[in-house]
């Protein structure tokens, strides 16, 4: 694997709440519906990235764009109807370097722009492997934030993995592009991944192979994707799901 050094990638997610530990997150869209600048079809025009592009017209008529400024960076991310990350593409304003990640039925796929010393740029791209069992979709909603009193299922595996180089490579990344990262890699909604990482303990984390660790609990190479339901205290109502990672 290619050993280069990735763009700093300090955006915020405009308006995201701080994660709370074992708070019900996951995202409902009209919680954040003017917040998002959302497009409802997506638009023939040039990204940065030829991954990004692919994407667009793969998914076209099927999913919406969604782009903003922060902090000198741009912000694409091509999202479902459920708000869950098809694609995502991040480029530093005043470097000009990009990093775009989508997935596969049978990997994910990370290109990036990058700068070299003698400022020219260079195309990279990366291709991890993706472990897709067949299963059937589980179907379940993501949560929006809340302080109900609520019981969890256990842990359930959802047949997906990916190897934890993918994380392992990152390098000094910023707090909202790993989250806009990690829902890229899983296809989840960015709301959901920035749960999955407070819980995993990978939240804050800049070094890629602490990150790594952090998400590969099992130490085997593999990070796995886990759901659980989240129900009220009595197990009648249905709120949603949570993700983590073994």
């Amino acid at each position: 694997m290619i050993k280069s050094k990735i763009i700093t990638l300090s955006v915020t997610i405009s308006t995201l709440a701080s994660v709370i530990v074992f708070s019900v997150l996951g995202v409902n869209e009209s919680v954040f519906a003017s917040e998002y600048q959302e497009k409802t079809t997506t638009e023939a025009k040039s990204y940065q990235t030829d991954l990004f592009n692919d994407a667009v017209i793969t998914y076209k008529n099927t999913a919406k764009i969604n782009q903003f400024d922060e902090n000198n960076e741009h912000i694409i991310q091509l999202l479902d109807r459920n708000n869950n990350v098809l694609a995502a593409e991040v480029t530093n304003l005043q470097t000009l370097e990009t990093m775009a990640v989508t997935r596969t039925g049978s990997e994910v796929i990370v290109e990036k722009k990058e700068k070299n010393n003698d400022g020219e740029y260079r195309q990279i791209t990366e291709k991890y492997p993706l472990i897709v069992e067949n299963s059937e979709k589980n179907g379940l909603d993501d949560l929006s934030n809340n302080l109900l009193r609520l019981k969890y299922t256990s842990w359930n595996y959802t047949n997906l993995a990916v190897g934890k180089n993918i994380f392992g490579s990152l390098v000094n990344i910023g707090i909202a592009s790993l989250i806009t990262f990690t829902a890229g890699v899983f296809g989840i909604a960015t709301i959901a991944a920035e749960f999955l990482l407070e819980y995993m303990g990978a939240y804050g984390l800049s070094s890629g192979a602490a990150i790594a660790s952090a998400l590969d609990t099992s130490g085997n190479g593999w990070i796995g994707l886990y759901v659980r339901e989240v129900w009220n205290d009595s197990w009648t109502v249905y709120h949603g799901t949570q993700h983590r990672t073994m």
